[in-house]
């Protein structure tokens, strides 16, 4: 982006393919990034002390520190360029690409290290973390399955729809799968399933997100 986006943008929002805003996004757009370049949420492995520990050590950030998901950005435009903090994620990739599992997320991780706010985790409301999220503004499908796919995440039945409206009447409409008694019996035992099989792993996100 640093060689596509003008630079006299002041703040940059950045929102993946797979992810949607669902309310007004004009409070976002004013928040205090505290003086940080970079304003974003914690990743949903934040919530896996042992498990961020990893990652970090793997790519190469200090234990114990925060690590965002790069889903939602909020970038304070210009001081990112003038220090070249894209830039330096994209050369830390290029050196060694395999070392980085989540490759564009982990390096950015690493050029804003010590240099990004923390938001409300309602401005990018993972799948996992969703139901702990009261007024989702930015709704993130992370994780393979998608709302727009015949067998979706239960979580994200409502998007389903969502999306076959947005869609209805243009050239893509068939994107969107329609949904079987089968596939949704599928969706609905998986989810629940899931819940009572994690029950330990589900109590620690909702500790750490709400």
């Amino acid at each position: 982006m640093d060689l596509i986006v003008p630079g006299n943008i002041d703040r940059l929002l950045y929102i993946d393919a797979d992810a949607v805003a669902v309310a007004s996004l004009d409070e976002l757009f004013q928040a205090d990034l505290d003086g940080k370049a970079l304003g974003a949420v914690d990743d949903y492995v934040m919530a896996f002390p042992e498990k961020i520990d990893r990652r970090q050590q793997r790519i190469g950030l200090k234990t114990g520190g925060r690590y965002f998901n790069a889903g939602v950005l909020l970038f304070d435009w210009k001081r990112s360029l003038e220090d070249g903090l894209i830039r330096k994620a994209r050369e830390t990739f290029e050196r060694e690409p395999e070392r980085f599992p989540s490759h564009d997320q982990d390096v950015l991780n690493i050029a804003y290290d010590g240099n990004w706010h923390r938001l409300d985790a309602r401005y990018n409301a993972q799948t996992g973390i969703l139901p702990f999220i009261e007024q989702p503004a930015i709704v993130h499908f992370t994780g393979r399955k998608k709302p727009w796919q015949a067998v979706m995440p239960w979580t994200h039945r409502r998007m389903k729809a969502f999306y076959r409206r947005a869609l209805e009447g243009t050239t893509w409409a068939s994107f969107c799968k329609a949904s079987s008694l089968t596939d949704n019996m599928a969706s609905f035992a998986g989810h629940y399933s899931t819940v009572l099989t994690t029950l330990p792993k589900i109590a620690k996100v909702r500790a750490h997100f709400r």
